[in-house]
């Protein structure tokens, strides 16, 4: 039985990178157009966004269609070796959680910790978020660490075997969820804000992409649903970040982490890029499961 070949999973990266920044071009010219600053909704009776969310939808569909490709059994499959520029890209993820949680810690440092006044004691009169809200701010704030050291170790070629690992590879699972829930509980913006939703679908995206590289460290991995979620969160990754950027910039949307959460966002789209590059290059497969009977990216262009 055929294989994936690395030129279909080349092919699949720059149609995921492609689709993402063209998206998101128009995307911030559907916003500059028809988005309500402050509220963050379209305007009514405008059928650009319809369409914009539309080809989202296709474009997702279509990067799913990978999982239709044929995998083939080969032994010792092994999905954790690193290129150089995964090297960097976990290096910049690394500390890119630790700058967000020192500024993070630093303004609520400043506003006398509102942001945690519902679980330190402050009076209900001056909560300025909801008990929810206040929580996930906290975890964050204790857990960022454990997750940069998961991308700090991952830049590290020796750490790979060690049990330690694996633990911190569940923290930084728990981190985007948080920062995901955080986001949804953000008061500032209404639920249904077209541009909360994109930004908590890409974090869902990333949640899954590390919940399957995880697997891999624990050599149970399913190489048709890590491909199909490195795709997914490389589009929206993409898409969200740079189109988020420019309209944070001109003030149409609210960022409650403003700058550096994009940051964050596109440190760990450079990341998921760098294993997929590496995939494409036919250095490493994909792990199926513990046994020596293993699933596989061919090394056959």
């Amino acid at each position: 039985m055929k294989t994936i070949s690395r030129k279909q999973l080349l092919g699949y990266t720059i149609f995921a990178v492609t689709a993402g920044i063209v998206l998101a071009i128009a995307r911030i010219y559907v916003s500059l157009d028809s988005l309500e600053p402050g509220i963050e909704l379209y305007k009514q009776r405008v059928f650009a966004d319809n369409i914009l969310h539309g080809a989202v939808i296709c474009v997702g569909l279509l990067l799913f269609s990978c999982m239709l490709l044929p995998l083939k059994d080969n032994p010792a499959a092994e999905a954790r070796g690193t290129s150089p520029l995964t090297v960097f890209a976990s290096t910049l993820c690394g500390f890119m959680m630790i700058a967000y949680d020192l500024i993070y810690i630093y303004d609520a440092s400043k506003t006398n910790w509102a942001i945690l006044g519902p679980i330190i004691g402050h009076p209900r009169s001056t909560w300025t978020v909801a008990p929810a809200s206040a929580f996930f701010a906290l975890a964050l704030m204790v857990l960022t660490i454990p997750a940069a050291i998961y991308f700090l170790k991952t830049a590290s070629s020796k750490v790979k075997e060690k049990p330690s690992y694996a633990v911190f590879a569940t923290f930084a699972i728990i981190w985007f969820i948080l920062f995901a829930l955080h986001a949804y509980f953000d008061s500032s913006t209404a639920l249904n804000s077209p541009p909360k939703v994109l930004r908590i679908l890409t974090l869902l995206s990333f949640i899954m992409y590390a919940s399957h590289e995880t697997r891999c460290i624990f050599r149970i991995a399913l190489p048709r649903w890590y491909l199909s979620f490195a795709y997914l969160a490389v589009f929206l990754g993409t898409l969200n970040s740079i189109s988020d950027l420019i309209l944070y910039r001109k003030g149409y949307i609210h960022l409650s982490d403003g700058y550096l959460g994009i940051a964050v966002e596109l440190a760990y789209v450079l990341y998921i890029l760098s294993r997929l590059l590496f995939l494409a290059a036919g250095k490493v497969t994909l792990s199926e499961d513990i046994s020596s009977s293993e699933k596989i990216v061919s090394d056959e262009p």
